[in-house]
């Protein structure tokens, strides 16, 4: 290569070519990306880790030696793997517009190829590891699918320049396996398109691969949404009670509420704070609330039960009068279903109350369930 590189030949100057007219052409720089690995997404801070062989290819015309490379002295391509050798050519200064860190690797040998074509073009090969940033919109959480960014453009040079283009077959090639192997998501198929970015400076062209995301949700629905429904259901248990067990069913209930608190603080350490509710904070919310409304329940029967127990003794005759009444005309209180179901509210409220909860807090909480797993989770 140096052999091959004279004194008028220097790196800092990109290559180009002639129009028709005599001006200088944008070199056009194809790309292609081999994503090998992504060991990483992090929802709380959102962003994803990378691993990837970036590729990029011109022409380079200052390097054309096809007119002798049918002598011995040169191969049918130049190889140039050590970064001491970056130096010797042109390459494009191009940066990961969303990167948050990189790193070259260097294990063994560095992991860098730089290929010089008979015809002059040039290939560029590396590996890198990125850290990019991934804005995610977390109102479906943790049913939700999310779209990560990886964005490329020239540092310095404008599209007047540089132009990025994505090469024809396979721009971005996915590692056997890798699909199913990143933690807690499952990898869709990935899409490329080309991009702008407009500064003060100028217009630079840029590349963008799209790297859909869908959340594979099996932990939460063991680790919150099983345990927390359990917990609502566990809370009906004071319903069946005796309603002379007061301190047995408010005893069940609170134990259920401190489960329910201490069950979300522990998934709000998790899941990612957002200025918005998510839909786990809705799932949430609404266990509570039933929570909630079983206390206010055994709460009712309380006192109702106690104020059953001042007014025994003028409850006791009106009971007994009534009664009486009813055996002299058993006919008529069994034509009236209305006035059966009032007499129980009137005669014993406390039962009431449980028996009317029985029914009501279970047919309205899986009612809940099946709106929220259409609206949630069945939605695209």
């Amino acid at each position: 290569m140096k052999n091959l590189i004279n004194s008028t030949y220097d790196h800092r100057i990109r290559p180009y070519t002639l129009d028709s007219r005599g001006k200088r052409k944008p070199i056009e720089v194809t790309a292609n990306i081999y994503l090998r690995q992504i060991p990483e997404i992090s929802t709380k801070e959102m962003k994803i880790k990378a691993q990837i062989t970036f590729r990029q290819e011109w022409i380079d015309p200052r390097l054309a030696y096809k007119s002798i490379s049918n002598s011995r002295k040169y191969p049918s391509a130049l190889h140039l793997t050590k970064r001491e050798n970056e130096n010797l050519v042109w390459l494009p200064d191009t940066f990961f517009q969303n990167s948050l860190d990189e790193s070259r690797h260097n294990v063994q040998v560095p992991n860098v190829l730089i290929r010089v074509d008979p015809d002059g073009r040039v290939l560029y090969s590396e590996r890198i590891g990125l850290t990019l940033s991934c804005p995610m919109i977390l109102t479906r959480y943790p049913f939700d699918r999310q779209v990560c960014h990886l964005d490329f453009a020239s540092y310095s040079f404008t599209e007047k320049d540089i132009i990025y283009k994505w090469k024809k077959d396979n721009p971005v090639q996915i590692k056997a396996g890798l699909t199913e192997n990143i933690p807690n998501f499952l990898l869709e198929p990935v899409e490329t398109e080309n991009c702008r970015s407009s500064t003060n400076s100028g217009t630079y062209s840029c590349l963008r691969v799209k790297i859909p995301l869908k959340r594979i949700s099996c932990s939460e629905l063991l680790q919150l949404y099983i345990p927390s429904t359990m917990l609502v259901i566990c809370s009906w248990a004071a319903f069946f009670f005796n309603k002379r067990f007061l301190s047995a069913k408010t005893t069940i209930v609170m134990l259920v509420l401190v489960s329910m608190i201490l069950l979300s603080s522990f998934e709000n350490q998790r899941a990612p704070a957002t200025a918005y509710n998510k839909s786990i904070d809705c799932w949430i919310g609404v266990c509570f609330l039933f929570v909630f409304m079983a206390l206010v329940e055994v709460a009712a029967v309380a006192f109702f039960e106690q104020t059953k127990c001042c007014e025994q003794g003028n409850r006791g005759n009106e009971i007994t009068q009534k009664n009486e009444y009813e055996a002299l005309v058993p006919s008529q209180v069994e034509s009236n279903r209305h006035f059966d179901l009032r007499q129980k509210w009137k005669n014993d409220p406390a039962d009431a109350i449980d028996f009317f909860s029985r029914i009501v807090f279970p047919s309205a909480f899986f009612l809940y369930i099946i709106v929220y797993a259409i609206c949630v989770i069945a939605r695209k």
